[in-house]
């Protein structure tokens, strides 16, 4: 059980890491400028060209607003997860950068 999921984790690195050389590529082949939906998860990867990869996801910020009534430790929370990324992002710890966008 163990020798299989490391396995798999293995496999995701290496399609992740493939993927993410072919878009720094200098003749990408076709897939610069797309978006890539990952139905039906709230997760779009939109390819520009000389960028990482952006993994935009949608967050239902206003649905858990409305349903805890603005409950500061949620909203702090919030709050940190939306730093925890942006440091993430600024100091180019992943191959792709996360985009989270309240819905």
């Amino acid at each position: 059980m163990i020798n299989a999921r490391h396995f798999f984790s293995c496999a995701v690195l290496a399609c992740v890491s493939g993927w993410t050389t072919q878009v720094y590529a200098s003749d990408p082949p076709g897939l610069i400028g797309q978006k890539i939906s990952f139905a039906p998860m709230p997760v779009e990867m939109h390819l520009q060209p000389n960028e990482r990869p952006a993994m935009i996801t949608a967050l239902p910020c206003a649905a858990v607003n409305k349903m805890t009534m603005g409950f500061p430790p949620v909203a702090a929370f919030e709050s940190l997860m939306f730093q925890m990324v942006a440091i993430m992002n600024n100091i180019n710890m992943m191959p792709m950068r996360f985009e989270p966008v309240c819905s």
